[in-house]
């Protein structure tokens, strides 16, 4: 079986160790690609992936690989953009954002502060009740975006009263 990826003009892209190093506009990202069963080559503009005598595993192996690689060439070109919103209905939520954390103050009237750290690669932006985040790794905002939104879930209440909460309202 053999598949392949364009690698768009912009995108610099080599194999070294086991690992594919993937350059481009936005920024950069490794990923780890051992797998003996499958053979990854860059010929043109090209990634070939080829796999012989492949099993329903090995093939299974090889599209995940070619999706995640596929998403860190997009992230290096065009990048990615989460959106959440802050809402509340009985007490006012109030978000701030300094030296990269995250602060969540007054939630369900609670004294407790919630302080969530940005990691390095995102870039965070608060505009009143509404946060936006940016960055190349999708992975890694994806997993940023569901901590925010699970930090503050209603916890022994009422979901169809008590709404108050951060939700994703836009994902890429």
């Amino acid at each position: 079986m053999i598949d392949y990826i364009e690698i768009p003009n912009g995108v610099n892209i080599s194999i070294e160790d086991g690992k594919i190093h993937i350059k481009g506009p936005k920024g950069e990202k490794y990923r780890n690609i051992n797998n003996r069963n499958i053979i990854i080559e860059i010929k043109e503009s090209k990634i070939i992936f080829k796999a012989y005598f492949p099993s329903k595993k090995i093939i299974r192996d090889m599209n995940t690989m070619i999706a995640h690689i596929k998403n860190d060439i997009e992230g290096v070109t065009k990048g990615f953009v989460y959106k959440l919103k802050g809402i509340s209905i009985h007490f006012p939520l109030k978000l701030k954002l300094q030296n990269n954390t995250l602060i969540i103050e007054n939630y369900m009237g609670g004294r407790d502060i919630k302080e969530i750290e940005i990691p390095k690669g995102v870039k965070a932006t608060l505009k009143e009740n509404e946060i936006t985040l940016e960055g190349h790794d999708i992975e890694l905002l994806g997993n940023l975006a569901g901590l925010i939104e699970n930090s503050v879930k209603p916890k022994e209440k009422d979901l169809r009263k008590f709404q108050d909460g951060i939700y994703i309202i836009q994902k890429p």
